[in-house]
């Protein structure tokens, strides 16, 4: 037996069979709408958020200007989740679910780092043992471009892993015990400082200013746009390598 609730959970409990309650709900599942336009939902409007279809969902200014990408499902050792898709103009990617009490979208950084195919390592070593790492990431830099740094941060230890991320090439730690990580660093920390003005302001992008002390995260857009000349050196080299070569094949 079953006991369910009309309207609200305050209402009066009714008690029923479990066969009947298997057809209480089904019918509850080809009967639901959308609690903005009324209409039911359909696999080209389907419920994206709780009690909103599709096209309420994407006209709702909290949402605008999201694109709707598509849907998954994440599996667990005890249930399966529906998450519908969307793309900001950055390429970030947000998430909503039929099954959330939030009925707005939600960004999520893990999808975003997924759909644009970099690589995610999956653990990193603590003090000698492998320890897994959270779902939780923040990303700094184009997700559209070939490299990003990325901040995972665990929540037993509150401990931070920084990784550069390649699309094409596995994680690299930013590890500043490493000779070639801290030339890193000295290197964006020196791009940073030459935007420092005469009031002691750091300016590292248009629009956007800072005088507090520099950190780490200050330095990660910089370490981007090395890394991005990088790869873009090396590109133009293999090219050049190439066409040296047909050269002197003839070709």
């Amino acid at each position: 037996m079953k006991t369910i609730y009309f309207e609200n959970a305050h209402s009066q409990p009714i008690t029923v069979s479990d066969d009947g309650y298997e057809l209480i709900k089904q019918l509850i599942e080809t009967s639901k709408a959308c609690s903005s336009c009324g209409f039911h939902y359909d696999a080209a409007n389907p419920e994206v958020a709780r009690n909103l279809c599709l096209v309420c969902f994407l006209g709702d200014k909290r949402n605008i200007p999201l694109e709707y990408v598509g849907s998954y499902t994440n599996k667990t050792t005890y249930n399966e989740y529906l998450y519908y898709t969307f793309m900001a103009p950055d390429g970030h990617m947000w998430e909503s679910s039929p099954t959330s009490y939030h009925n707005e979208a939600r960004e999520s950084a893990r999808t975003t780092l997924a759909y644009w195919d970099f690589i995610l390592p999956g653990s990193v070593v603590i003090d000698g043992v492998e320890r897994f790492l959270s779902p939780e990431w923040s990303i700094y830099g184009d997700v559209r471009e070939p490299v990003v740094v990325a901040v995972n941060t665990r929540h037993d230890s509150g401990k931070s892993f920084v990784f550069l991320l390649y699309k094409d090439d596995q994680p690299r730690e930013l590890n500043k015990r490493k000779g070639e990580i801290r030339k890193l660093f000295a290197e964006a920390r020196k791009r940073l400082e030459a935007t420092k003005d005469a009031k002691g302001y750091y300016h590292p992008s248009d629009g956007w200013e800072f005088s507090h002390e520099v950190y780490d995260s200050n330095l990660y857009e910089f370490i981007v746009q090395i890394e991005r000349e990088r790869l873009a050196a090396g590109r133009t080299a293999g090219r050049t390598a190439y066409l040296n070569w047909e050269l002197s094949q003839g070709l």
